[in-house]
């Protein structure tokens, strides 16, 4: 197809423009099948004819076809437009994949794509293009090999001034999209639907350059922030898009790495992203009309959002408080602006900040109802479905839900108007179809309703529920059937748990909706199984004697029986029959399922159309029923069904699939298999014979396998009642799941460490009762099989230990290593200690022993040492005389004698003491030195009374004397010269204590 490119110094290669719009088209084409063929790997052929396609791409992207430009419109793409995207997009793969065989062709293709970002203009048509080279630029960028051209004298600067800005600039195009088409505006903004967009690529290649470039880039683009801050304050109104590109600019720069949950995970050391936001983008959230300049309110509650782990938490919560606690300054007033779209950007805002976790708590909400007023974001978000655009998002929607997941009790008394307000948005949503996620989180916040508010309400919150449930049952509201499944099933555990803790609720009302779970229609519809199976869950947990009532257990037994026979639906019947379990063979009922129907059901579909996904779920019902009933139960039970079936069982499935485990299991799984599999070999010891060696083996290697999901703590309410995130793009669940509404399933709570567990159940119980057991096991593990299993104990009794047990247990166990080693090698261990012992001989001629036990035992940080060494110095300052006045401390005294007139004191007697003061540092300096014991000539005068020496100078000879130490002396001298006691009926300050009494006026001194 090159031949007939167009060169215009031969006119025989001049095509008619439908010609060339024809050629044009087969060579994208061409070009998308290549892009194909060479996403996953580059064939051989492909690359030993490398030089024809990127020879031929360098000329596509250069090729100007002016017909063709003036024939196209600015708003969609040429075919020649959208050939040089899926150019760009192939260098960009061969850049990032097949680096070797490119690296020929890299720097043509940079020269080509730079020319292409620079020759093009700002319109629409362009976007994917340019959008597709900055993709391009910014793998390039990131080599470490290509630095020193992006390193040449003002090739950065280019960057930054022509292709970063440049894309970042909000167009006409962009502002009249944001009047006419908002959510779409909002769906580029935020939900990251702007991948092909030109500020998302601008920013993603600052991002990338900044990986090698950082401190090169940051100081280019500064200059260009401060630039358009300045003529954003000269005309705010006029100016407001300079601002826009600066919240650009910096969220680009200060953020490295982001996550959606988490915001920015590591951010640059070279933005101060606390001061800017205090210097710029608080006044957008916290001041001004609320109707001025909304995108720039946009930008400041998405730099909230980015950057909120590395604000400081006041920062964020003063946005609810607003400015001096007025919520007319907080960003709850945004809800009441007259642009709607303002709304569910400050419900982004809200959804996002409410999962942040408290810096020093972590398991707790940084908001909650005392610090955030609840009631009124509540009412304001309500208020805001005044405006039909409201249902167009599901931001709002999603806001009131993490609201009501921080109510307190007292709003928890009122939910039933919040669950009117609900009911009135489901009617409508019934009558006119709506946003599928919006719908979805009106029940996600029905749900929250129900675990904050069942039993707070007056009358029980069920009453104000359950017309919905009759609304979408009664009316067969088919999209919206598995949600009130689940608000039954939720409803029935929130009944459930209030009974436990003592509140009698009535559950009757539950009872009429039972008959309807039997319809086949139900059943025959996919997305309805997995709700329909949670409600018939918490149908058993609540009324038993109802479902396995003569009335019912056929039926029950029935739609047990086809789930376990589909491939589609045969994990929903497992999971059925894991809640059976605890009540077969029961006589309480009258006409109980027995386990045998169960088993056999199972063995029939096992042998009849088995898969590895049955297969692996059969295993582990039968090591659940072993946990709960038994391993003597499951015997007896299988073997009812035929004589000899268990050993089958255990060695053709059990086994069989305990081997493919140890990589391939959840913990809870894990917990399962070990709880099971020590119930099996305690019961059935004897019966096992080799295959507990087996057996034992298998569940060690599965307990010493790397764990895919860390065990948590058993809980009623998954993560904090956070509910896992929804693809928002691509919402297309037909099940809907609702978070809030899944009840928790603990197998075996009271076992806390499984690794114990099942060590004792061998090492105790099994070692107890058949001990050649143990030889079975060492002669299958090679003599290592007990060893192991001691291992598990010892790893598992240090889970649960502290430091300190572990370390008595490792000690333990090292010492206890030492003496088998010894007990097996005494020979060697006598030749080694005496030959250790004749080469340590000659260092006895060395040895001195140390008696100076204050240097020996007495910590360096210890309180007496300290006190100690300070007494040491004190002992060496000179002593003196209570009526000697005292001079200034030696770091004030000047080299000349004080004048005679000195505050201080005057004649021989000041001069002394001065003198006596300059002399301590010599004095000090010189206890090192070998001197005798002063002894005072008067002997009536008390040693060291001169106390003020001991405290002015330090013991590192620093004067202490300063504005600091000073301060707090004299602070400290106030208060006590304040503190007041009362003693024989008056009142004493503390310098009454020189007088008789307090109302004298002149200290007595007597």
């Amino acid at each position: 197809m090159l031949q007939y490119l167009p060169d215009p110094s031969n006119r025989n290669t001049q095509l008619e423009l439908s010609d060339r719009l024809s050629w044009l088209q087969i060579v994208l084409e061409l070009t998308r099948i290549y892009h194909s063929l060479i996403s996953q790997d580059l064939p051989a052929y492909f690359e030993d004819n490398l030089t024809p396609w990127m020879e031929g791409f360098l000329q596509l992207l250069s090729l100007k076809l002016p017909d063709l430009e003036a024939k196209s419109v600015d708003l969609e793409p040429n075919e020649h437009d959208k050939l040089r995207c899926e150019i760009c997009e192939i260098a960009t793969l061969f850049s990032q994949r097949f680096e070797d065989c490119f690296m020929t062709y890299t720097e043509r293709f940079i020269a080509s794509v730079w020319n292409l970002l620079v020759m093009t203009d700002s319109r629409i048509r362009f976007d994917s293009m340019v959008s597709a080279a900055l993709s391009f630029l910014a793998a390039i960028c990131q080599r470490p090999h290509y630095a020193p051209q992006f390193r040449s004298e003002g090739v950065l600067k280019a960057i930054c001034e022509n292709v970063v800005v440049k894309n970042l600039l909000l167009r006409s195009e962009d502002l009249e999209i944001y009047e006419n088409e908002p959510f779409e505006f909002l769906k580029r903004d935020v939900e990251g639907s702007d991948l092909e967009t030109r500020r998302r690529g601008a920013a993603d290649f600052v991002r990338a350059l900044c990986k090698q470039f950082e401190p090169e880039v940051c100081a280019l683009l500064s200059s260009a922030i401060q630039n358009f801050l300045t003529q954003y304050h000269q005309n705010p109104v006029l100016n407001f898009a300079k601002k826009d590109v600066v919240y650009y600019l910096v969220s680009a720069l200060a953020s490295k790495s982001t996550t959606t949950r988490h915001g920015t995970t590591d951010a640059s050391q070279l933005i101060n992203v606390a001061e800017f936001y205090q210097e710029h983008v608080r006044a957008d959230l916290l001041s001004g009309p609320i109707d001025d300049l909304p995108i720039l309110r946009g930008d400041a509650l998405k730099f909230l959002v980015l950057f909120r782990k590395q604000l400081n938490p006041e920062q964020i919560i003063e946005c609810f408080h607003g400015q001096n606690g007025l919520l007319d300054c907080s960003i709850i007033r945004f809800l009441s602006s007259s642009h709607v779209l303002l709304h569910h950007y400050v419900a982004y805002a809200v959804e996002r900040l409410f999962l942040m976790k408290h810096p020093t708590i972590p398991q707790d909400n940084l908001f909650n109802s005392a610090n955030i007023p609840i009631d009124v974001l509540v009412n304001a978000l309500f208020d805001c479905f005044r405006a039909p655009s409201a249902y167009e998002t599901h931001y709002i929607m999603k806001a009131l839900m993490r609201t009501f997941s921080l109510m307190d009790d007292r709003m928890a008394a009122n939910a039933h108007l919040y669950v009117n307000k609900l009911f009135q948005m489901v009617t409508e949503a019934v009558r006119v179809p709506k946003n599928p996620l919006f719908v979805h989180y009106i029940f996600e916040s029905l749900c929250i309703l129900i675990r904050k508010a069942y039993s707070k309400v007056v009358g029980g919150l069920d009453q104000h529920v359950i017309p919905i449930i009759e609304l979408i049952l009664g009316n067969d509201v088919l999209e919206f059937v598995p949600y009130v499944l689940q608000i039954i099933a939720l409803m029935l555990d929130q009944s459930q748990m209030e009974k436990q803790r003592g509140i009698e609720l009535s559950q009757e009302a539950y009872v009429r909706f039972f008959p309807t779970l039997l319809r086949p229609d139900y059943w025959s519809r996919s997305a309805n199984v997995p709700a329909l199976v949670l409600v018939f869950e918490s149908f058993i947990r609540c009324f038993p004697q109802l479902t396995f009532g003569a009335q019912y257990s056929d039926q029950v037994l029935g739609i047990f029986q086809r789930l376990i026979g589909s491939k589609a639906y045969d994990q929903h019947g497992f999971r059925l029959a894991n809640t059976f379990i605890s009540h077969l063979d029961s006589s309480g009922y009258e006409r109980p399922l027995t386990s045998n129907v169960i088993l056999l059901t199972m063995l029939n579909r096992m042998q009849q159309n088995k898969t590895s996904k049955y297969t692996r779920q059969f295993t582990l019902f039968i090591l659940r029923y072993a946990a709960c009933k038994g391993g003597t139960a499951l015997a007896n039970s299988l073997e009812t069904i035929q004589a000899g079936i268990y050993g089958m069982v255990l060695d053709k499935i059990l086994l069989t699939e305990m081997h493919a485990m140890p990589q391939t299991t959840t913990y809870e799984e894990k917990r399962i298999v070990t709880i099971g599999a020590a119930k099996l070999i305690t019961d059935t010891t004897t019966f096992l014979g080799q295959r507990y060696a087996q057996i034992v083996e298998l569940v060690v290697n599965v307990l010493e396998a790397f764990e895919h999901k860390t065990p948590t703590a058993v809980d009623a309410v998954p993560e904090k009642e956070e509910p896992a995130e929804v693809n928002e793009l691509e919402y297309s669940d037909p099940y809907c799941k609702l978070s809030y509404a899944q009840h928790p399933e603990p197998f075996a709570p009271e076992i806390g460490n499984i690794k114990k567990h099942f060590a004792q159940a061998v090492l105790v119980t099994v070692h107890a009762t058949n001990p050649e057991n143990i030889n079975c096991l060492n002669a299958r593990g090679k003599g290592e099989g007990m060893e192991a299993v001691r291992r598990l104990s010892l790893n598992a009794k240090s889970a649960q230990l502290g430091l300190g047990d572990r370390m008595g247990n490792l000690t333990a166990e090292a010492f206890r290593s030492y003496g088998e080693f010894v007990g097996r090698n005494p020979g060697k261990v006598l030749i080694f200690m005496g030959l250790f012992t004749l080469a340590t001989l000659p260092g006895l001629a060395f040895v001195r022993i140390n008696l100076d036990l204050y240097k020996l035992f007495v910590p360096l940080d210890a309180p007496v040492r300290f006190e100690f060494e300070h007494q040491k110095s004190y002992n060496e300052i000179p002593p003196g005389k209570l009526d000697l006045p005292l001079g200034p401390p030696p770091s004030l005294i000047a080299t000349d004698p004080p004048p005679a007139s000195s505050q201080m004191g005057e004649g021989p007697s000041a001069e002394a003491a001065a003198n006596e003061l300059k002399d301590i540092p010599k004095k000090r300096n010189s206890r090192n030195a070998p001197t005798t014991k002063k002894v005072h000539e008067d002997p009536s005068v008390p040693q060291h009374n001169d106390i003020l020496r001991f405290y002015v100078v330090h013991r590192d000879y620093e004067n202490l004397l300063h504005s600091d130490t000073l301060g707090k002396l004299f602070d400290y001298t106030n208060e006590m010269m304040k503190v007041t006691m009362e003693y024989d009926g008056e009142t004493w300050l503390f310098e009454d204590f020189c007088k008789k009494a307090p109302a004298q006026q002149q200290c007595s001194n007597e």
